[in-house]
């Protein structure tokens, strides 16, 4: 019977190699196995990858969802927040600062691919900086990026505030797609230049219409009638009206127009 018994393991141990068990351990009469798992298909916040690789699954909204003081970012916006996250190293450019990739933005952010700027990642509106709008980050060709939501800055165009320009030039510039002012990289049109759209434009100007013609013109406050611009609004104050657009371009219930150097 033990002679047996000895084959009968001997058999189940050569059958479990040959499916692939690492280690096999066997008991007169029975077999118990334990198999090593690969854990870099981690389901939740900070499962470990083997042989030092980035923590999989990461979640952007958990602070705690990496290790050694990084951070969960989106770095495939093809994938969002499902598969393209990972832990790196925080970066240094600020909310509503130019940036040029991910990684590069503080802890709680994202570079932003439509406007070139690190955005604060948010829930909804409750988590943007005065309340503005919470919407879903998208990658450059317009697609939304899964998961992940981020503020707009809400900025102010004629005094050009909301925008941080410590990481180079960022203006406040009308978002169509969002009927909103955000923050976003710089043109090098200035003042009349021909245009096609306002990214087109240098900080402090949008691509405006005058009589059927879009040019970079600065932005102003459109009180109705015959505007003279300020001082705020265009150097030559005296010399330029503020002409309104149509249809209008309007946020907070203030109408915005472009200053038209009378020549």
């Amino acid at each position: 019977m033990r002679a047996l018994h000895a084959t009968v393991g001997t058999i189940v141990s050569l059958a479990l190699s040959a499916c692939g068990t690492d280690e096999v351990t066997t008991t007169t009469g029975t077999s118990a196995t334990s198999a090593s798992s690969s854990s870099s298909g981690g389901s939740g916040p900070g499962a470990g990858g083997g042989g030092g690789s980035l923590p999989a699954g990461c979640d952007p909204y958990d602070e705690a969802a990496c290790d050694g003081g990084e951070v969960c970012i989106v770095t495939d916006e093809t994938k969002g927040t499902q598969g393209g996250t990972e832990c790196v190293t925080p970066g240094t450019k600020p909310l509503f600062a130019a940036c040029g990739g991910a990684g590069e933005c503080v802890a709680g952010a994202h570079c932003d691919a439509v406007t070139a700027t690190c955005k604060p990642i948010c829930n909804n509106s409750g988590d943007c900086p005065d309340q503005s709008d919470c919407v879903a980050a998208q990658t450059a060709t317009g697609a939304e990026v899964q998961g992940l939501k981020v503020c707009l800055a809400a900025c102010e165009p004629v005094a050009t505030t909301g925008c941080d320009a410590s990481e180079g030039p960022v203006n406040c510039t009308w978002r169509e797609d969002l009927s909103a002012f955000d923050c976003m990289g710089v043109g090098m049109k200035g003042e009349l230049e021909s245009c096609a759209e306002h990214a087109e434009c240098d900080v402090g100007f949008g691509c405006l219409d005058v009589n059927g013609q879009l040019g970079c013109m600065p932005w102003c406050v459109y009180d109705g009638g015959t505007d003279i611009c300020t001082t705020a609004e265009h150097p030559d104050a005296q010399f330029a009206i503020c002409v309104p657009q149509s249809p209008a371009i309007s946020a907070d219930g203030i109408d915005y127009g472009g200053c038209l150097k009378q020549l």
